[in-house]
């Protein structure tokens, strides 16, 4: 017989990750800020990201597991999990799409969510020259 699962099925795995996002969605972080001429103190709320990382620690402080990690969720390997792998893949979709969609918004920094992402600005430039110099006849100088 195999390991119990801690989350027993997908349907909570699902509930689970919808409770995450709404948590997170509406809870923004506060960022303390200086604004106007007299630098004024104030307090802006920030939109924060999904993340997997938010994701397992939230299912741990729920109580689910014992350490932060749903690998095994995740795993293509691991056949008494595949039940819950179209869900991890849909979930970690959609947390690239919030770090994409809020970095080109300007939501979230946008060096990060591309850093993160392994996305780059690739420009390539090519320059070709061809260059020709003359070369003295150093035999022929007069002293």
């Amino acid at each position: 017989m195999g390991k119990k699962k801690y989350i027993e099925t997908p349907e909570l795995y699902l509930k689970l990750w919808n409770e995450y996002v709404k948590e997170v969605k509406s809870k923004p972080k506060l960022v303390h800020d200086f604004v106007g001429k007299d630098g004024n103190s104030v307090h802006r709320e920030r939109e924060r990201p999904l993340s997997w990382d938010g994701f397992e620690l939230f299912v741990m402080q729920k109580g689910y597991i014992k350490t932060p990690d749903l690998s095994e969720y995740c795993n293509e390997d691991n056949k008494s999990y595949s039940d819950y792998l179209p869900l991890s893949r849909a979930f970690k979709k959609q947390i690239k799409a919030d770090h994409i969609e809020g970095g080109m918004t300007n939501i979230y920094n946008a060096n990060i969510t591309a850093s993160l992402h392994g996305l780059k600005n690739h420009n390539e430039t090519e320059i070709k020259a061809n260059v020709t110099m003359p070369i003295p006849d150093i035999g022929s100088r007069k002293k």
